[in-house]
């Protein structure tokens, strides 16, 4: 017999009272088993006692009834007398038990078994069915599958994680290095130089990340005698470098394997629950899983093969053209060391010789834009540039040298101390005139024009050097049509030549708007460099680059007005070149700076190349920055 709860029908409390027998039911069912068998026996007790009230009850009633009969039969048809005070009630026939028993069940107060509290209670509240639900055995396997599949990805993203962020740096005797693995990136083992912004890459690694070596420092005494030598056990190298690869690798991988079972327990303690799977079972999981991960790297991610493939790479500048030959040959072993030999030489000499090398910072700086293109919003950007300093401007200040144009570019002269200005294939004579009467140094292939229209030197001093400038001979003048196809034909090529020969000697610096133009010039002086250093700052290709070798440079600021107002749709970023030099006791070059801006978020770049081993007639890289 279940144990009852007395609920009065009209208790304001009852749902309270639901509530503590539905916390206290699931709790102590063992109690309860107990608390039933007492209160089946307090039961029957009652109902024993209920019924020996009912026997003597009725046996009361049987006398009543008998005195009754007997008064009725002495004064038959007399009405009710008041007999002693006290008034005699009509007799009533006595209630069968069955129907007192029906009567006292229908006004005993409400009960409800404690087993059935809780469904009730829940629902009342409209939660039973979707409690019911939960617990379907449908339910109970797709939340063990999740809690099974979160633990398992946290393997996976723990051993993810190890390898994107663990290094380790390692000592060699040339050299410092840093070993690191870039999951995700070209796969391969690659080495990479930050000192001269290139490196080299083996596809020898079957996992699909990249194991890489960055050379953090470099021991400047050993890389001395390397380069004094030129030799270098490129064996033993190889065997430090081995070493050191194969001690990451078996610390990467431990890491890797605790990274994932560590994570992978901190989700199953999170997701745990008793519908799902034990925890003991997500952990076996979770740590089989990152020993699966660990395996994995362990077996795909040391370098396994021939390193006979090598492929090139750098960051923000061309390569070479010498890297760029080696990566289109087939070289054996014996060639792959020899060349090794000759590039860390070539490193050490790089290396070492800054400590012969005059300091850049400091110097005495000459500033180069061209192609504006009438966009006069980048003419306080090209002042901050200039710094005080003189302003080189290498043609197309305008987009079509009309009187327009030049009165409202003719601010220009005010953002360089002084501002050199020498005309592009879109300027214009009047616009030279305007220029020269505002105060700039205008030079043609045929002197300096002065402010009245006469002509001056060829040659003229700024900033102590000597500098000349050669106009474009595609240079708009009043009566004669634009080309539509302002490309130097052989003849002007020749023409610049034969200018350049009558003064090479006494200048320093050549500005020209077209490099197309030059080109055979510079064919010559390639052929037979110069003796002093000569550079060439030239403009009209929209594109930056720098090029040296044989006592000359050939500089490209690119687009200073970003493409213009004219040119809107080559998105081309804004860029400024400043050349630093010395100019004491003669012309040297130092260094150069490549400064772009993006127009539309104004990210902005810069990059310094040295420019000191011009004697060493060395070839330099054409950086092309968009």
């Amino acid at each position: 017999m279940s144990q009852r709860v007395e609920r009065p029908a009209h208790d304001a409390d009852v749902a309270d009272q639901l509530v503590r027998a539905a916390a206290r039911a699931p709790a102590a069912r063992g109690e309860h088993r107990a608390q039933r068998e007492t209160t089946d026996r307090d039961g029957a007790r009652r109902d024993r006692q209920r019924d020996s009230q009912r026997q003597r009850d009725a046996a009361a009633g049987a006398d009543d009834g008998e005195r009754d009969r007997a008064g009725d039969r002495a004064d038959p048809g007399s009405p009710e007398q008041p007999v002693g005070g006290q008034v005699r009630l009509e007799h009533q026939e006595p209630e069968p038990q069955e129907q007192q028993r029906k009567r006292e069940d229908d006004h005993r107060p409400t009960s409800f078994p404690v087993e059935s509290t809780r469904d009730i209670y829940l629902s009342g509240m409209g939660l039973q069915r979707d409690i019911e639900r939960t617990h379907t055995p449908a339910a109970r396997r797709i939340r063990a599958a999740a809690a099974l599949l979160a633990t398992v990805v946290a393997a996976v993203v723990g051993v993810g994680g190890v390898l994107a962020t663990f290094h380790q740096d390692r000592q060699l005797d040339v050299a410092t290095v840093r070993l690191s693995v870039h999951p995700g990136g070209d796969r391969g083992l690659a080495l990479y130089v930050p000192l001269v912004d290139w490196g080299v890459r083996f596809p020898v690694v079957r996992l699909p990340a990249q194991l890489r070596l960055d050379v953090r420092a470099i021991d400047r005494a050993a890389v001395g005698r390397i380069a004094r030598d030129e030799r270098l056990d490129v064996h033993e190298l190889r065997t430090q470098v081995r070493d050191a690869v194969a001690a990451y690798l078996r610390t990467l991988v431990l890491l890797a394997f605790a990274g994932g079972l560590v994570l992978a327990a901190l989700v199953a303690l999170a997701v745990r629950s008793r519908a799902g799977p034990r925890v003991p079972w997500l952990l076996a999981a979770g740590g089989a899983t990152a020993l699966a991960c660990a395996v994995a790297v362990a077996l795909l991610l040391p370098p396994r093969g021939a390193l006979d493939n090598p492929e090139y790479f750098a960051h923000g500048a061309d390569i070479p053209q010498a890297l760029r030959l080696v990566e289109s040959a087939t070289r054996s072993s014996q060639d792959l060391g020899d060349e090794l030999d000759a590039q860390l030489v070539g490193l050490a000499r790089l290396v070492i010789a800054p400590g012969d090398r005059r300091a850049a910072d400091g110097a005495p700086r000459l500033t180069l834009a061209s192609d504006v293109h009438n966009n006069v919003l980048v003419l306080p950007a090209l002042r901050r540039a200039a710094a005080g300093g003189p302003l080189v401007l290498a043609g197309d200040l305008t987009d079509r040298g009309s009187p327009l144009e030049t009165a409202v570019t003719r601010a220009v002269v005010r953002a360089g101390d002084p501002l050199v200005f020498v005309a592009g294939n879109h300027d214009s004579a009047a616009l030279e005139r305007e220029l020269a009467q505002a105060g700039a140094i205008v030079l043609t292939r045929d002197g300096r024009l002065r402010a009245n229209g006469s002509l001056g030197p060829r040659i003229v001093r700024v900033g102590g050097l000597r500098v000349a400038g050669y106009d474009d001979p595609f240079l708009r003048r009043r009566g004669r049509r634009a080309a539509t196809d302002p490309h130097p034909s052989e003849a002007q090529q020749a023409a610049f030549d034969a200018w350049l020969r009558g003064i090479q000697r006494d200048v320093d610096v050549v500005v020209v708007h077209e490099p197309t133009l030059a080109a055979l010039a510079l064919q010559r002086l390639t052929a037979d460099p110069p003796s002093h250093p000569l550079t060439f700052l030239v403009g009209h290709t929209h594109v930056q680059s720098l090029r040296a070798g044989g006592n000359v440079v050939v500089l490209n600021a690119g687009t200073a007005g970003g493409g213009g107002t004219g040119n809107l749709t080559e998105h081309q970023p804004i860029g400024v070149a400043v050349l630093l030099y010395a100019a004491r006791p003669r012309f040297d070059p130092l260094a150069a700076d490549l400064i772009t801006i993006d127009p539309g978020s104004g990210d902005a770049t810069a990059r310094r190349s040295r420019l000191d081993d011009l004697d060493g007639h060395l070839p330099r890289a054409s950086a092309a920055i968009r």
